[in-house]
């Protein structure tokens, strides 16, 4: 995994396993399946590098799961969406009942950077903790904070240190999760691409 991007989203779904995953995405997309207007494409391994710099905008959906040697009960999603595929995160959520956290991480050339992660758990709690600028820095939290924040950094002077990169590499670290190791020792991988707007 390398960290050559301006803008990047993923997720990571906790105790579930691949199949019951996969089972997921299936029943939550399983009627766009079965009318052409997408399909599942089996992998080896994942190049994540495709996933760098989503466009904003209307663009057909694509998303790679995967699950690792390195991390038991650990599903891992990244797609083509700016918004880092939310909905379809949610859906698929909502149908497994597990905790998961969506990240978006940015790096200093990113002209509009935003660092944030929302996680959820399995009775629909939600922290989310946000750093965007647009025209300027805007920090945003809700919800009661989880065991590995360290809530110091929220007061930083600037915002933009508030939440950075660094400190969600931090944090991924304590959870068990080394983010230049997701994409290490894959053992499944598949990927859903729709072809067709339209229901």
């Amino acid at each position: 995994m390398t960290d050559n991007f301006s803008f990047f989203t993923f997720s990571v779904f906790f105790g579930c396993s691949f199949e019951e995953f996969s089972a997921a995405v299936l029943q939550s997309y399983g009627d766009l399946l079965q009318k052409g207007k997408a399909y599942i494409k089996l992998h080896d391994d994942i190049c994540l590098e495709k996933y760098f710099n989503p466009e904003i905008g209307c663009v057909l959906q694509q998303f790679t799961w995967w699950t690792s040697d390195l991390y038991p009960n650990i599903v891992f999603l990244s797609s083509n969406q700016g918004d880092g595929l939310l909905t379809g995160c949610y859906s698929i959520y909502d149908i497994l009942k597990c905790k998961y956290i969506n990240f978006s991480v940015a790096n200093r050339h990113c002209p509009y950077p935003k660092m944030a992660f929302k996680y959820t758990n399995a009775d629909e709690e939600e922290r989310v903790v946000m750093a965007l600028k647009e025209d300027r820095w805007t920090f945003f939290q809700k919800g009661e904070p989880l065991p590995f924040e360290n809530m110091e950094y929220y007061n930083n002077r600037r915002i933009k240190d508030r939440i950075n990169f660094d400190i969600i590499k931090e944090y991924m670290l304590k959870l068990g999760i080394d983010f230049y190791k997701m994409d290490s020792s894959i053992n499944n991988c598949t990927t859903f691409i729709r072809t067709e707007w339209g229901d």
